[in-house]
């Protein structure tokens, strides 16, 4: 696909499968600006209908510049009232060539409304993201100290990469947690996204600290 056409699209992306999210960021920043990411919070049981009104004004705007806006909305698929996701419709509907393009993934395209799907590009994502082998051990062993509150293990596990090793390799290392982080199902994993998600706002690899601070249960 041409980059004039990808840039033009009026029907929003739906991607779907265990490399759903991380594939929905890469869209969403291919010669896109991103403008914000809508999901659910960390305690919260999928998303709202309140995030999903959050959304509308978003549809049919048009971002000052020569780059489109996007944004980026999932798992559509973790609701946490089933139908909430309908306030969306109209705006898919009216989806222009300048406006800012929704970006929509899921786990499981079997549980996205029928309503919603029938107005998106569903895109099949198998989980094929390559990432350094090194790095993405050094991840798995982050996540899993994280994920079971263990601050000590956490720590030891990032000693492998502090500075002044992260120049090299933190870029591989924070890849690999998003890879992993945007596989994982469930909700347990969902502060630490949370976390990762404000250190890699600034558009720059985050630095080893915020990296710290954001696995850090």
């Amino acid at each position: 696909m041409s980059s004039r056409s990808r840039s033009n699209e009026t029907t929003a992306p739906l991607f779907h499968g265990p490399d759903a999210h991380c594939r929905a960021v890469s869209r969403a920043t291919d010669e896109l600006r991103l403008i914000r990411e809508f999901g659910p919070i960390a305690d919260e049981r999928g998303i709202r209908i309140s995030t999903f009104r959050e959304v509308i004004p978003f549809l049919g705007s048009i971002v000052a510049g020569d780059v489109r806006g996007s944004i980026v909305v999932g798992p559509i698929d973790v609701v946490s009232q089933p139908g909430s996701e309908d306030v969306l419709l109209k705006g898919l509907e009216e989806i222009r060539s300048e406006t800012t393009l929704p970006v929509l993934w899921a786990w499981d395209l079997g549980s996205v409304r029928g309503t919603i799907k029938s107005r998106c590009q569903a895109v099949w994502c198998p989980g094929l993201t390559k990432v350094d082998s090194e790095a993405d051990d050094i991840a798995a062993t982050i996540l899993s100290a994280s994920l079971l509150g263990n601050v000590p293990g956490v720590i030891e596990a990032m000693v492998p990469v502090r500075p002044p090793k992260w120049k090299d390799v933190g870029a591989d290392v924070v890849e690999a947690l998003v890879v992993r982080l945007g596989r994982m199902r469930g909700k347990e994993h969902l502060p630490v996204w949370d976390r990762m998600r404000i250190a890699l706002r600034r558009g720059t690899v985050p630095t080893y600290v915020e990296i710290l601070t954001a696995v850090l249960p």
